[in-house]
């Protein structure tokens, strides 16, 4: 495959013209954009960074030209606003504050735009991305950042069940950024151990099951891709159940007694909730006068939030579009590499609350349905790449 022009730059390259080294196929400025993400809940003032980010990215975006077409994206784009709209009504109906966090899923759709539209080049934000967490990890165990959860590696991530997602999600994509395969296993053992590192043993988990997936995507047929899942999803439970706790993860049982009250009385909360939801920002419960906590599990909180609407959309655009469950074409590594770290995200969710909202799943969401069906802007003369692998 032939790397692709950094967006927007005023001269426009030909196949011969592009170097095949390492370092000509990264775009500094995507690259350092991306990477920038490890400061994703560093609070400036009263916004996130990482929402600053996104808004900047946007921009950028916006003085590029795009490189790649992705058939159906204004239909995407239609839907989401219509379900925004609808979060918007609920809660509005429901009394409760629901304007910056309708703000926020807004600017998230930013980071699928740029990235399907090839407005950003994916193999520099990924390597940017890399770099990122790289740069956090060596800086929290030089004593520079803060420490929340000692001796568990979180950085500028702020908390070890979020580092260790981001951990995961990149560790998947990282695997196709190298040529050689000597070079593949020294990052999938590196990433490895920065997750170990973390102590998220849903993350842990998820990345297990994102290898496994990665690995059968091409070798089997859909229907035994099925069974594949569900024997994912039986191993994941009985893990849960019967080795969340033993080894180096032998002393949770204060903070699991925590998580299983907090999961009882978020099933109750979800018994009680009517099918259209409760509106954004519901998805937290009470234990005690003073303690309230948000949901541990992120199906829940999207049922709570926007019922069986927000439920289904969800789902449907991760696991049918993006994932294509169904599908039975075969895909490239790096399409195969995308699907996996929505595998990753789609564990996460299970255990560690908010995680479809984030800067993370929009970013593997906009890779994975760019890697899935974008394809070059008719009559463009530039090289594209459509995959942000080394091939």
């Amino acid at each position: 495959m032939s790397p692709a022009p950094a967006p927007g730059r005023a001269r426009e390259a030909t196949v011969e013209e592009v170097s095949t080294s390492w370092m000509a196929r990264v775009y500094p400025v995507d690259a350092l954009l991306f990477s920038l993400f490890i400061f994703d809940r560093v609070s400036v003032g009263p916004v996130p960074a990482g929402v600053l980010l996104t808004v900047l990215i946007g921009v950028v975006g916006f003085l590029r030209a795009p490189t790649l077409r992705m058939p159906g994206l204004q239909v995407l784009a239609v839907a989401y606003a219509g379900l925004i709209v609808y979060l918007a009504v609920v809660s509005q109906d429901a009394g409760v504050d629901w304007q910056q966090r309708a703000l926020r899923m807004f600017i998230l759709g930013i980071l699928i735009w740029v990235l399907v539209q090839g407005r950003f080049d994916a193999y520099s934000a990924v390597a940017g991305l890399v770099l990122g967490l790289g740069v956090n990890a060596v800086a929290y165990y030089a004593g520079l950042t803060t420490d929340a959860y000692p001796p568990f590696l979180t950085g500028w991530l702020g908390d070890k069940n979020v580092a260790g997602m981001w951990y995961a999600t990149v560790g998947i994509l990282g695997l196709v950024l190298w040529s050689r395969q000597r070079w593949t296993l020294l990052w999938l053992a590196t990433a490895s151990g920065l997750l170990f590192l973390t102590g998220s043993r849903t993350s842990m988990s998820g990345f297990a099951a994102a290898l496994v997936w990665f690995w059968a995507r091409n070798r089997f047929v859909m229907p035994a891709r099925l069974v594949l899942a569900g024997v994912l999803i039986a191993g994941l439970s009985f893990a849960e159940q019967n080795l969340a706790r033993i080894g180096a993860f032998a002393e949770r049982s204060g903070t699991d007694f925590l998580r299983a009250r907090i999961g009882a009385a978020t099933d109750l909360k979800v018994e009680q909730t009517p099918w259209y939801g409760r509106g954004l920002t519901e998805a937290w419960v009470q234990l005690g006068e003073l303690d309230r906590f948000w949901f541990h599990d992120s199906y829940a909180a999207l049922y709570v939030e926007g019922g069986l609407v927000l439920l289904s959309f969800v789902l449907v655009v991760w696991v049918v579009v993006a994932g294509g469950v169904f599908s039975t074409a075969k895909l490239t590594d790096e399409a195969r590499a995308a699907e996996a770290a929505l595998v990753v995200l789609l564990v996460c969710a299970w255990q560690l609350g908010e995680v479809f909202f984030t800067s993370c799943a929009f970013i593997a969401l906009g890779l994975a349905l760019r890697a899935r069906f974008s394809g070059r802007v008719s009559g463009t003369s530039r090289v594209v790449e459509e995959d942000f692998g080394r091939g």
